[in-house]
């Protein structure tokens, strides 16, 4: 019996790795595929919290790094009110980082790994493993929507100070793609791609793993649309459409008095339809709950369930009948696991048309005002939602398979299996 190669996924925001880590378990046949968490610094929190609550059979091949780094201990530091205890956690995290990454490097070596399949560049892990070991292929795969373009680069001089004294602690700039030069870039967002290739980048234009497996697996999980139902006690004598809320506050051309227009306009939504539908609020999982209870505190009541984290994010998306969100990628998903998708965007004459319109083409539907989303809600709270050609079109342009190669076409070619 021939032994497989081993192929390395490390979790990067747990929200995008695990996902692609499912679909490629089942695609990439020739492998052993192994889910390595190394507690990395960015998402610490966020993944910590994740792991701890959901635990897995040991076939799912998913392994902890035992070694607890300091920024893993204790209480989350955004959650620490003083600024000189907050800078000496900060401070310490750097005098451990030498600690850490050798610590990094033996875990993953035991693994005898033959290639690296990462979702970010912008971690530590991948990029101080591309340099120590430089002879294991790595494949940086899109896992999202990219902000390419449009986040600021924030602390720019603080961080490249700390890199002279502990190097590759910081990303050197803000961008998916441009960390680790020698990765195979595999994009599956038709414009992103554009992007990468006339800045001298080389990507391979896939179909996301994610993408085919949502798309065949998506009357499994719908399948448990009354269970998650009842688990969160919502009545099923009416359709549910789920919020998918995000802060766009601090990203380039959009700003606070968007953000505040957006929650506005979300809670008008939600106030005139709440008796036509069930309502669930899911917040990112990588935002802070205390801030959006914040925002609804007004409207939640035992009718509308607000909800950051779930043992399985699919299961609770499928779990509606209509899914609206604003320039998100949880509408992709959505789409492929056949929900009525809406992006609903106001504040349009803030960040344009021309910015929403790669969001738009992958949704159901698309409308700027609360008055026209109201409307057609309250028309079709009691009729059938009949969507199906029109999603299979959408679907298809998602997943693209005419013009995109899979992963596990890419990877054999280059690893000559």
């Amino acid at each position: 019996m021939i032994e497989k190669k081993r192929a390395i996924i490390f979790v990067g925001y747990h929200y995008l790795s695990t996902p692609v880590y499912e679909a490629l378990r089942d695609q990439l046949k020739d492998y052993e595929l192994i889910y390595l968490n190394t507690k990395d610094t960015i998402g610490h929190d966020t993944n910590k919290t994740f792991f701890r609550n959901n635990k897995f059979d040991d076939d799912y091949n998913y392994h902890e790094m035992e070694y607890e780094p300091l920024w893993n201990r204790g209480r989350p530091i955004n959650t620490i009110r003083s600024r000189f205890i907050r800078v000496l956690k900060r401070y310490s995290f750097i005098l451990s980082f030498p600690t850490y990454k050798k610590k990094v490097l033996n875990f993953v070596k035991s693994f005898k790994p033959d290639l690296f399949i990462i979702t970010t560049d912008m971690f530590v892990t991948p990029r101080y493993l591309a340099d120590e070991l430089p002879d294991i292929p790595l494949f940086l795969i899109q896992p999202c929507y990219l902000d390419l373009w449009e986040r600021p680069y924030l602390n720019k001089f603080s961080k490249k100070l700390v890199n002279l004294i502990s190097p590759k602690f910081f990303e050197r700039q803000q961008y998916f793609g441009f960390e680790i030069t020698r990765a195979k870039l595999l994009i599956w967002e038709p414009s992103s791609f554009n992007i990468y290739k006339n800045k001298g980048r080389n990507p391979i234009l896939i179909s996301n793993p994610n993408h085919i497996q949502l798309k065949n697996s998506s009357k499994y999980f719908r399948s448990f649309k009354q269970q998650i139902l009842k688990e969160i006690n919502i009545d099923n004598n009416k359709k549910t459409i789920s919020f998918y809320t995000a802060f766009y506050g601090d990203v380039v051309n959009h700003g606070y008095e968007y953000q505040e227009n957006l929650e506005n306009s979300i809670i008008n939504v939600i106030k005139r339809i709440r008796n036509y539908y069930n309502i669930i609020i899911k917040i990112h999982p990588n935002e802070d709950l205390n801030y959006w209870n914040n925002v609804f505190k007004d409207i939640i009541n035992e009718d509308i369930i607000i909800i950051k984290n779930h043992g399985h994010k699919f299961k609770l998306m499928a779990a509606s009948d209509i899914m609206i969100a604003t320039n998100s990628y949880a509408s992709v998903e959505a789409t492929l696991l056949g929900l009525f998708t809406i992006n609903f965007v106001p504040g349009l004459d803030t960040i344009g048309e021309k910015f929403c319109s790669e969001f738009n083409k992958n949704c159901m539907m698309t409308t700027y005002t609360s008055e026209k989303l109201c409307k057609y809600l309250i028309k079709i709270s009691n009729e059938d939602l009949n969507y199906k050609d029109d999603l299979l079109k959408i679907q298809q342009t998602i997943i693209g398979v005419e013009n995109r190669q899979t992963v596990e076409k890419v990877i054999n070619e280059y690893m000559e299996i």
